[in-house]
């Protein structure tokens, strides 16, 4: 399935793609544009951020959590990582916050030809987003995050993983916080 872009030397200059969506047969999703009768599928949604992350960055935080679908719509402002060992330093701007720590290969998928946090290290790090920072308010609608850790955190087995990858990963902050806050998440949905 195609995403189409508003780019220079693109398919479809911007006029005709908002052309096609007035007349029905295209849908605005992500930072491109994908045909109406298109089931947005993790790939979709992922295909869709590829102008934004390139082969570079991996989405992740909320980024990621609407990938997996557990958003509706994509935060205001990108989530990313770096997500290979080159390409050097990206800085944020107003439309992407980048973490330039390097994500670990385990902790990445390839949905639709871009890298994506896995929906279990998506979960440990929206939990420890909380924690970190409790008093800061959430950078997107309040109750965001808080909807994508539940999303998430109902699916079991991606919990069972969010647990095992806090408490085994190395040099995660606030440890035993962490997993007792997931441990609740996780308890919540599936009991």
């Amino acid at each position: 399935m195609r995403i189409y872009f508003d780019e220079p030397g693109g398919v479809l200059s911007a006029a005709e793609l908002h052309a096609a969506a007035l007349d029905g047969d295209l849908v605005p999703i992500g930072l491109g544009w994908a045909p109406a009768d298109a089931v947005e599928t993790p790939a979709v949604r992922a295909a869709a951020l590829r102008p934004a992350l390139g082969d570079a960055l991996a989405a992740v935080c909320l980024t990621a959590a609407w990938v997996h679908g557990a958003l509706d719509d994509p935060p205001a402002r990108l989530h990313a990582q770096r997500a290979t060992p080159f390409g050097g330093r990206r800085p944020s701007t107003h439309a992407m916050h980048v973490r330039d720590a390097l994500l670990p290969a385990p902790d990445q998928e390839l949905r639709g030809g871009v890298r994506v946090s896995t929906a279990a290290r998506t979960l440990v790090d929206l939990v420890a987003e909380t924690i970190a920072r409790p008093d800061r308010p959430s950078p997107s609608a309040p109750g965001t995050i808080r909807r994508a850790v539940g999303a998430l955190a109902r699916e079991a087995d991606v919990g069972a993983a969010a647990l095992r990858l806090a408490a085994t990963r190395p040099r995660i902050p606030h440890r035993a916080e962490l997993v007792r806050r997931l441990q609740e998440e996780v308890t919540r949905y599936t009991s």
